[in-house]
């Protein structure tokens, strides 16, 4: 096991919402963490300077682009570990390819390539996907067993059908590429499901508070649409970054997800829970509804999307987590309740 508090520890995207409870969860080690982020003034940084400041370990934040290699290069240079984190998730987009395709790709790409010019460094995480994992839900039909694991990739999305998934699996392979290139540092990939639960800034503007806000609303008001997910809470796909970083043995993939389930069963439990705030009905929406007027609530809705997801089984395996990580998962309705109540509190 490695000793993390004697090491140089660098996340990049580090407002974000996994890589700031990963710096929380180090500096409560005593971890010095550097991070990157955009903007120095993003309110997130802040709000995560104050959480870390009562705490014996420290974080930094340098202001830096995944898409200006020099920016990224005397926090790189500076380093012996790096988590990777930083790619974006958002449905509001206006281009596929420089919204979601290119910064995730090229950044991945500028990152690892700096890496190799480091002679100190040992060993990067890297945060994936499920999505690189898995395309369509309709996909596991073709699965081994109707079910993914992490020998499966991704091979049915693309720039206009899934980019975010397009995107993590472009990434997450050229990640591997330049890791095969060199035999300096070691790498793991942590690949999550949805990701749920609380923000450890209460700065809730990651895409999945966007999602789970539909519950208070009214998106789900007359129905809830037949998809099903995997899901995740943040906490513990942090604590599955920090056991790859520190544990040399651990290797490749690892698929980190709580439980298959799907918006109807967190919907009925959040209304049980919260009566008066969700607005929400069990009754399932007719495929074609959703598919007619899917476009109108976001690009990603595609028809092809719907059509491919609404109705069909989401399956994975999560025993490499269990096993090769120790996690030991948190419930996730649990999570969705604490989500939600950070959402009304920030209301």
């Amino acid at each position: 096991m490695m000793n993390l508090n004697n090491e140089k520890i660098l996340i990049t995207g580090g407002s974000g919402y996994i890589a700031s409870w990963i710096a929380f969860k180090l500096a409560k080690r005593g971890c010095h963490v550097s991070l990157t982020s955009r903007r120095l003034d993003d309110p997130r940084c802040m709000l995560l300077e104050s959480k870390v400041q009562p705490l014996e370990g420290t974080v930094q934040f340098f202001q830096a682009d995944l898409l200006d290699k020099d920016s990224l290069r005397k926090p790189i240079m500076d380093s012996t570990l790096i988590f990777h984190t930083a790619s974006p998730f958002k449905s509001k987009i206006n281009s596929a390819y420089k919204d979601l395709i290119l910064p995730a790709l090229e950044g991945t790409k500028n990152v690892l390539n700096l890496a190799k010019e480091n002679p100190n460094l040992k060993r990067i995480v890297l945060t994936s996907s499920v999505a690189a994992v898995l395309g369509d839900n309709q996909d596991l039909k073709n699965y081994p067993h109707q079910i993914a694991d992490e020998s499966c990739w991704n091979e049915t999305s693309s720039e206009i059908h899934n980019p975010y998934s397009y995107s993590k699996t472009l990434a997450e392979k050229a990640a591997w590429e330049i890791f095969k290139s060199q035999n300096q540092w070691s790498m793991a990939t942590i690949n999550p499901s949805f990701v749920i639960g609380p923000s450890i800034t209460h700065h809730p503007d990651a895409e999945s508070f966007q999602v789970m806000r539909q519950y208070l609303s009214g998106a789900f008001l007359l129905g809830v649409p037949e998809i099903y997910i995997g899901a995740v809470d943040v906490r513990d796909v942090a604590d599955a970054h920090i056991s790859a970083m520190e544990n040399l043995s651990v290797e490749g993939r690892h698929i980190t997800s709580a439980k298959d389930t799907g918006f109807k069963e967190i919907g009925i439990h959040l209304k049980k829970k919260f009566p008066k705030k969700v607005k929400f009905s069990p009754r399932k929406v007719p495929k074609i509804v959703i598919a007619l007027s899917g476009r109108f609530i976001s690009k990603l809705l595609t028809y092809k999307f719907i059509m491919n997801n609404v109705g069909y089984v989401w399956r994975t395996k999560n025993d490499k987590s269990i096993k090769s990580l120790g996690i030991n998962y948190r419930d996730i309705l649990q999570s969705s309740e604490e989500m939600i109540e950070q959402i009304i509190k920030k209301n």
